[in-house]
């Protein structure tokens, strides 16, 4: 027969407004946290000067997209990475395999090259690198927004080219339209879920062939 609000015991009768507001403002509250809750997700903006780019290999785009979550999340453009470090931060797996760990390698020797990541130094397999160039200018450059949930996902797929099937994702995302109305029902609806190229032209723009289209988009059905 009393109600405990904000320390205090209230009778539900004398003091029903007061209940009832303050009820409110918990409701608020609660959905206000649910909403951070659900909004935990690590987003990645990758521009497509990396990521359509003949100069760059799926490793390259791997690699870059791991650096940009770390240098975003921490705030510090400096990092000091390994390859076994990147390859766990990709597959969540103790035993990595000597491929994985070189097709890593391979992918940050390629930014180096191009001075997308520039090497301070390369101590005992540690490279200690500025990822200062990695920001992008979201008003002027094209890009497309994956998640880091997202690239674990694919990386935890079995039996096929992780790297290439990374590398489609994001060529299929960048391909959703953000304003095709898709209604589910009479009163909720979503954007963001209608592609707006054939599988042949995917697979002109990202140099895989149809076939393997096919098959990837079963995969990331599943």
């Amino acid at each position: 027969d009393r109600i405990f609000i904000f320390g205090s015991f209230l009778h539900p009768v004398l003091y029903r407004k007061i209940i009832i507001d303050n009820l409110q403002i918990i409701k608020e509250e609660v959905l206000f946290l649910k909403k951070r809750e659900k909004d935990t997700e690590l987003y990645i903006f990758l521009p497509e000067s990396i990521t359509h780019a003949s100069t760059f290999s799926n490793y390259a785009i791997a690699v870059y997209s791991l650096l940009k979550m770390l240098a975003s999340t921490t705030k510090v453009e400096k990092q000091c990475v390994t390859p076994y470090q990147l390859a766990y931060l990709l597959t969540e797996k103790e035993n990595i395999s000597k491929y994985t760990l070189n097709y890593i390698k391979c992918g940050l020797n390629e930014l180096i090259m191009e001075n997308v990541l520039l090497k301070i130094s390369e101590i005992q397999k540690h490279y200690l690198i500025d990822c200062s160039n990695l920001w992008i200018d979201t008003h002027s450059e094209n890009f497309t927004i994956i998640t880091f949930n997202e690239i674990r996902k694919i990386f935890q797929i079995e039996n096929t080219n992780n790297f290439l099937l990374l590398k489609y994702f994001i060529f299929l995302i960048g391909s959703i339209s953000s304003k095709i109305d898709v209604w589910l029902d009479a009163y909720q609806h979503k954007t963001r879920v209608v592609g707006v190229l054939t599988i042949d032209k995917l697979a002109e723009l990202s140099n895989i062939s149809a076939r393997s289209i096919i098959e990837y988009n079963k995969i990331l059905e599943t």
